[in-house]
């Protein structure tokens, strides 16, 4: 299972670096196109599976997974087990390749590149759709859940708190205020309730 959730972030890792270089992405004749825009980057990625597997779709574990593949790889104890482990490390040196092309040798901070990815499962994606009233309210749920986790590692606590918010945004105030204070330190910043 994490070995598709990873070749979903390379995916996005690829398609962040060619919008850099290419300044678009055409998706068909009809004109249908994604712009580059230098103030929505780093993009938000978003891996998706089937089912739902609460440790997988936890932040943390992706965010952690990642980091690990940036400044290393997986060894296995039990040697039949390292042809598998091999192909995610595989995955995770294309992506390292990808970011170090995109940044020209600067410092890269596995931590902070790792931070806008998530991991979620097709449950958690469509809800938040059918939750949310507007782009900018389904953008505002993928800012708490990269922004926001908690040590349950249970995803619907996670929607069930998305979904109190956007009932009462009232209530959300001190939420909001954390975020935006987050946010204007410009540095990615994770904070654990």
């Amino acid at each position: 299972m994490a070995f598709g959730m990873i070749c979903a972030q390379k995916q996005c890792f690829q398609h962040e670096k060619y919008l850099k270089v290419n300044r678009e992405i055409l998706f068909d004749e009809s004109g249908q196109k994604i712009t580059y825009d230098e103030n929505k980057v780093p993009a938000y990625k978003i891996s998706v599976c089937y089912p739902e597997y609460s440790f997988l779709t936890n932040k943390m574990f992706s965010m952690n997974l990642l980091e690990i593949l940036l400044k290393g790889e997986f060894k296995a104890v039990d040697i039949n087990k390292q042809e598998k482990l091999d192909k995610i490390n595989k995955v995770g040196e294309k992506i390292r390749k990808c970011i170090i092309e995109q940044n020209q040798e600067n410092n890269i901070n596995g931590r902070n590149i790792s931070f806008y990815s998530l991991f979620c499962s097709m449950q958690q994606i469509l809800t938040a759709v059918w939750w949310c009233d507007n782009e900018k309210e389904f953008f505002e749920v993928l800012e708490s859940w990269i922004d926001f986790s908690d040590k349950t590692l249970d995803p619907y606590i996670l929607l069930l708190e998305t979904k109190e918010s956007l009932l009462h945004p009232e209530k959300n105030r001190v939420r909001k205020s954390m975020m935006e204070l987050v946010r204007k330190r410009n540095t990615p910043t994770m904070i654990i309730e």
